[in-house]
């Protein structure tokens, strides 16, 4: 929290204390080369947010359980921590490994056999889904959000905490679109609201996505649009091949903010835009994943 000026800290606290930090087994090797006192380890990893972890224990459970106790550790999301035993102590055949916290189990890997030694380790394939480069919005930035629509925090406070928590990948948009011959590459011009930006010389609206008082450059979704689609840098846009232009000679398409996702979904996953159902038939993404079914 001391990279954001005090003031701001306490705002980046809230949206920690809405997630969920998720401490979680990552790795284990229990065969490894040579002999095994000294040389096995385990990884822990956060896949959650920023958070200290405190009161966990490690328990093997072939034969018997035993118990090592973990120090308290503070862990960024998809950031881990190494833990490598003394002795030996976990077996190479038919060994399940718990996580545990005040008594409860948190995580336990399936049986693990591990009979030769060498380098392999047994990894939880969910970590991999959930830290590389997946875009991950978390469903409570909609709440902090309200913070700043119900004018508890100033917009300062509000685009800050945001680039702060992009920055921490708290929040994850993905990594920019490259040669995608379906897509239009371009420069931000102009930046209107949360469902209208300018391309070069195009003016485009988002389709299917509403916003409440369009056109108004103080809402929160201009906020959040001009902080994310900036003038100047690269951004792409994917033309709705159903619906090129709509009754302003807009061009309709998907913008992308030199992001994986693109900013309809964006403006959803902050609470600050909705699906219009009247739509869904007349565009080609009437019936994407992104819409969340709101047009079945």
């Amino acid at each position: 929290m001391k990279l954001l000026p005090h003031t701001l800290a306490s705002l980046a606290l809230i949206c920690v204390t809405m997630a969920d930090a998720e401490l979680t087994i990552w790795q284990v090797e229990a065969n490894p080369p040579g002999i095994d006192a000294g040389n096995e380890w385990l990884t822990l990893i956060n896949t959650g947010v920023y958070a200290t972890f405190y009161n966990y224990t490690i328990q093997v459970t072939h034969a018997h359980t035993s118990s090592y106790a973990i120090p308290t550790i503070t862990l960024d999301r998809c950031e881990h921590h190494k833990i490598t035993f003394a002795e030996q102590t976990i077996d190479n055949r038919n060994e399940a490994i718990r996580l545990v916290q005040n008594n409860i189990t948190i995580h336990q890997t399936p049986i693990i056999q591990d009979t030769y030694n060498n380098n392999h380790f047994w990894t939880n394939p969910v970590v991999q889904t959930i830290c590389e480069s997946h875009p991950y919005i978390p469903e409570w930035i909609s709440e902090f959000t309200q913070y700043y629509s119900n004018g508890l925090i100033n917009t300062d406070e509000f685009t800050t905490t945001i680039q702060y928590l992009l920055d921490k990948n708290i929040i994850n948009l993905g990594e920019p679109h490259t040669n995608n011959t379906s897509l239009v590459y371009g420069t931000v011009t102009k930046n209107v609201d949360g469902n209208t930006i300018h391309i070069d010389n195009t003016n485009i609206r988002i389709p299917l996505v509403d916003v409440e008082d369009s056109g108004n450059i103080q809402m929160p979704h201009a906020v959040l649009a001009r902080l994310l689609c900036p003038v100047g840098p690269p951004a792409q846009y994917d033309i709705d091949d159903m619906q090129i232009q709509d009754r302003y000679n807009r061009t309709v398409a998907l913008v992308y903010c030199n992001t994986e996702l693109h900013l309809g979904e964006i403006m959803m996953g902050f609470g600050l835009g909705w699906i219009d159902e009247h739509w869904c038939g007349q565009s080609e993404f009437g019936y994407s994943d992104w819409t969340r079914g709101s047009c079945w």
